[in-house]
């Protein structure tokens, strides 16, 4: 389970003026600041609202950025390699008993081939949807601190290139 968070081009556009006065690598530097800062409140939120069991879903959510030349994201996700099953929780599974159910999501028959031996499903795991409940509550606020926080950095910088121009 993966979530990303950017500035569409359009989002961009009402800020593009200011950073076209900064160099591209100070730009960039600017939104992926800006970016890190908003994947981290939202990392911040995840946690708060995951399952607590023994805290290794919550130790899994973790922040990765991602640059390609004019787009920068963060994903905010559970690492598979801590808690695998995150995706399981969050959207819920089917309960079986002694066994697993097939990658085509048919039950292995038992051995002797009735209902009650070992891969029965006995019941329903309803989904948890922590981190898009999560991401749709904190989504709005976080986008709107990032361009703040981006407009912040762009008076800042302007006023470091203003003194060194003096």
């Amino acid at each position: 389970m993966n979530i990303t968070i950017g500035f569409s081009k359009q989002e961009l556009a009402k800020i593009a003026k200011s950073l076209k006065k900064f160099e591209k690598k100070q730009a960039h530097k600017i939104v992926k600041k800006a970016i890190r800062k908003g994947s981290n409140k939202i990392k911040s939120a995840m946690r708060a609202n995951a399952p607590k069991e023994d805290g290794t879903l919550k130790k899994s959510i973790k922040v990765k950025m991602r640059s390609k030349p004019g787009f920068t994201t963060g994903r905010i996700g559970t690492d598979p390699r801590v808690f695998p099953q995150a995706f399981l929780v969050e959207f819920g599974h089917k309960l079986v008993l002694g066994g697993t159910i097939s990658s085509g999501g048919r039950v292995r028959p038992a051995k002797n081939n009735d209902r009650t031996g070992k891969g029965r499903v006995i019941g329903q795991v309803g989904p948890n949807p922590f981190g898009r409940k999560t991401y749709a509550q904190v989504k709005g606020p976080v986008i709107e601190s990032a361009r703040q926080e981006i407009l912040k950095a762009i008076e800042l910088e302007a006023a470091k290139l203003g003194a060194k121009n003096k």
